[in-house]
């Protein structure tokens, strides 16, 4: 999925009709987003907290103020 994403980035970067460009990132990139944060998604599920090198959804999500 990494790769991927790295991947659709750099094809984006080449990119020089604006138009194009968001069209690719909607078709493209935000796929390639959406498909790795469903991995990390997955890995937070399975990974215990003070393994998690990140604030999880509940942490951030109690601590706006």
């Amino acid at each position: 999925c990494i790769q991927k994403l790295k991947d659709v980035l750099n094809k984006a970067q080449e990119m020089d009709d604006y138009w194009e460009l968001s069209v690719f990132y909607r078709d493209y990139v935000l796929v390639a987003m959406n498909n790795l944060r469903s991995v990390a998604d997955q890995m937070e599920d399975h990974t215990a907290e003070k393994y998690w090198p990140f604030p999880v959804y509940g942490d951030i999500l109690f601590s706006v103020k």
